[in-house]
């Protein structure tokens, strides 16, 4: 490989055979000079290059390309530039916004008197905490939440030993937590290495709480039982859509039914291949969307096929049949069980009546 490398011709040589093949290739002045220009870069040349490797347009359209790329290369460090400039005042101005909003936390935690819970809630290091609180406490405050800090590491419960101490379900200590009537005393390191916090709570907050459990649970189920459903109606609404659909079933005719229910909310349009409430999800949604416009009021508009024929295969050649007699027979499409009222409307043309069931009440 060593003599390889040194029975290579010199740089400026190598460069002079490159632009002559592409001379003999006709390539063009600017693309010889982003070809000289590239080379130079690549290897490292001397700046100036001999007089003689490049003719005058070359060597012009060459100075134009290395000016170009120094324009970019300014506008780029212009640009960074811009951009490390905005980035340094967002991030003043959002430590700003944070020393503001901790001022504000301090100023109604020192009226409610919960400062040294509300410090302990913010979950820092202390170094850390006490190089943001620097100058926002008064004397005595950060004494007392150091003091807070103590209590919590010697005689905090966990979440486990304060539900366990409460005789609560994980159910009631979790909406009990989430409401902020059991809210936390502090934060206490977990697991130092990862900085994970787990909340803790005092032994007179456990206490006071288990003084109010009677009070909060009557709440709770009071709260349960206004938010049940009502189940007397949703079965006057399921007996009203099962009367309806048993008066649909018999209507004269083939048993492809498109039904609209027009409300005066909204709309629903349930289409139906095959015979209505055929498969199970078919008449779960229709009972469904039924429901929804009988509980907002409106009108059922039953549109129904009379002449839906369409041609198949049979044992005796092509036949035209109507499709309620098509099971198992194969359309354009296929089975026409699996078709929606729309694919079937499709592939046939069939006659059409509307029937109008009237007005329900909402």
């Amino acid at each position: 490989m060593a003599g390889k490398q040194r029975d290579r011709p010199p740089l400026a040589e190598r460069l002079r055979a490159g632009l002559d093949q592409r001379r003999a290739r006709g390539a063009s002045a600017r693309a010889l000079g982003e070809y000289a220009l590239q080379f130079q870069r690549q290897f490292r040349l001397p700046a100036a290059l001999p007089d003689d490797l490049l003719a005058p347009d070359e060597r012009a359209a060459a100075s134009a390309r290395e000016r170009a790329i120094r324009a970019r290369q300014v506008e780029r460090r212009q640009f960074e530039a811009a951009e490390r400039k905005r980035a340094q005042a967002l991030q003043e101005q959002r430590r700003r916004n944070d020393r503001r909003a901790l001022h504000r936390l301090i100023l109604r935690a020192r009226s409610a008197g919960t400062l040294a819970r509300e410090l302990s809630l913010r979950g820092e290091a202390r170094a850390t905490l006490a190089a943001a609180v620097e100058g926002l406490l008064a004397e005595g405050e950060w004494a007392a939440f150091v003091a807070h800090q103590r209590r919590l590491r010697a005689e905090g419960l966990s979440r486990a030993a304060a539900r366990e101490a409460l005789g609560a379900t994980a159910a009631e200590f979790g909406r009990w937590l989430e409401d902020g009537r059991l809210g936390p005393d502090g934060l206490r390191f977990a697991n130092v290495a990862r900085a994970i916090w787990m909340k803790v709570w005092l032994p007179e907050t456990v206490a006071a709480a288990r003084a109010r459990l009677a009070e909060w649970r009557a709440a709770d189920a009071g709260a349960t039982r206004a938010a049940q459903p009502d189940l007397a109606r949703r079965r006057r609404l399921a007996g009203r859509v099962t009367a309806l659909l048993n008066r649909v079933r018999r209507l004269p005719g083939d048993k492809i039914l498109t039904l609209a229910t027009q409300t005066r909310a909204s709309a629903f349009d349930v289409s139906a291949g095959g015979e209505i409430g055929h498969a199970p999800d078919h008449k779960t949604r229709l009972r469904r969307a039924l429901a929804e416009a009988m509980a907002e009021g409106g009108s059922l508009i039953v549109r129904r096929f009379l002449s839906l024929r369409a041609t198949a295969e049979t044992p005796g050649g092509p036949a035209l049949l109507p499709v309620k007699e098509l099971s198992g027979v194969a359309l354009a499409g296929g089975d026409w069980r699996g078709l929606t009222a729309a694919e079937i409307r499709r592939c046939v043309a069939p006659g059409e009546e509307n029937v109008t069931f009237g007005d329900f009440p909402p």
